[in-house]
């Protein structure tokens, strides 16, 4: 019977084990999805175009930057494209028509804090065509440009809001820009109130923009649905918690609404916003950690964000989060290293369990027909005595 107590003792020892191996692994929803970037970066912009990533100027921890960087989803690899934008710019919007992409304004000159006002924002524009064609267009909009919401109908580019701390009163205007004729036309005070900072996308017929930070430094929970020509109409929809600065991106009837700043510092909620029921829910996942960033693309069934703000300052990595596709043939395995480690880990404490288990049985069997012998054995002699 020693085999069958050793085979006892064994059960929770590997149960343990078990436990421990699956604690000491990394967390699933967070490994192997950050790609690191050169250096930390932050305010910076990007676009996706033929399967790769471009990243426009941004700020590191003591300069801003007129880099325009190149990040291949498939390899990992980010290398520097053959030119740079005319000059360094911090927190310039940018969107492309999947031919080029167009950069709108920015702070350029002196790099100052996120709680001062810049001395110098750009009223250019800058249009970068792969794999090294720029085009400068200095002095192109009648006003400075910055933290403009931006979102592409096929046709038109529409930014909306602008900058707080902008001195003329262009914080309620809707700017619809033609990449064909680099030409323009400014809708004047058509959103409900000032603002900065929100996140757009464009479904059907119109385009959704949501939240913002508003005066008095304010953040918004709201959700605008602006068709042009029409007013701009205000859902009744609101956000889980008032935000700016967050990434965005559509899949199908779904909005991504990634991260962003609140009112108590950065977050890592994933926000989910169907467009037909036009009612938010929250992914089950978060991000790496809290972040706010506005260099926010997707390509296939991935969304990737770039830099951005943390708690502890700026970021060094492009973060990677899967579209969430319920449907069974959408439905894709994870091969990543860490879950196939869980895999192994698991199937090898149940091979064992059960190992344990069936030499358990067999043993104790054996035990039982041996005391059922000598039981047997005792009752005859007893007989025969």
């Amino acid at each position: 019977m020693m085999n069958s107590r050793k085979s006892l003792y064994r059960i929770p020892l590997i149960i343990i084990i078990t436990f421990c191996l699956l604690h000491l692994l990394p967390d699933e929803v967070k490994a192997n999805k950050g790609f690191l970037l050169n250096e930390p970066l932050t305010r910076t912009a990007s676009t996706a175009m033929d399967g790769k990533i471009y990243i426009f100027g941004g700020e590191n921890e003591t300069n801003m930057t007129d880099s325009i960087m190149i990040f291949d989803p498939e390899t990992g690899n980010i290398v520097p494209a053959a030119v740079t934008l005319p000059f360094p710019v911090t927190n310039p919007t940018a969107a492309t028509d999947g031919i080029s992409t167009y950069v709108f304004g920015g702070e350029t000159g002196v790099l100052v804090s996120v709680e001062e006002c810049a001395p110098i924002r750009s009223r250019d524009l800058v249009i970068f065509t792969p794999p090294d064609g720029i085009e400068h267009v200095a002095d192109l909009f009648p006003y400075d440009l910055e933290g403009n919401a931006i979102t592409y109908d096929g046709s038109y580019f529409y930014l909306f809001g602008n900058c707080m701390c902008g001195s003329k009163d262009v914080r309620r205007n809707v700017i619809r820009f033609d990449p064909k004729e680099r030409e323009y036309e400014i809708y004047e005070s058509l959103l409900p109130s000032n603002m900065s900072g929100g996140a757009a996308v464009w479904y059907e017929d119109a385009a959704y923009i949501f939240g913002g930070k508003t005066d008095g430094n304010r953040t918004l929970d709201t959700v605008l649905r602006f068709v042009p020509g029409k007013p701009v109409e205000i859902l009744n929809a609101h956000l889980p918690e008032p935000v700016f600065k967050a990434g965005i991106a559509l899949d199908g009837d779904i909005a991504y609404i990634l991260g962003g700043q609140t009112e108590h510092g950065p977050t890592d909620a994933i926000r989910l916003f169907d467009m037909n029921e036009r009612t938010f829910s929250k992914a089950d996942n978060s991000l790496m950690e809290p972040r706010a960033t506005r260099a926010c693309v997707s390509i296939g069934d991935q969304i990737y964000l770039v830099g951005g703000d943390t708690q502890e300052g700026l970021f060094q990595s492009i973060e990677r989060v899967a579209f969430i596709r319920a449907e069974p043939d959408k439905e894709k395995w994870s091969y990543h290293r860490d879950d196939i480690l869980l895999v192994v880990a698991i199937a090898g404490s149940t091979v064992m369990v059960t190992v344990v288990a069936v030499i358990y049985i067999r043993d104790y069997v054996k035990y039982r027909k041996q005391k059922d012998n000598e039981i047997n054995n005792g009752e005859r002699n007893n007989k025969e005595e």
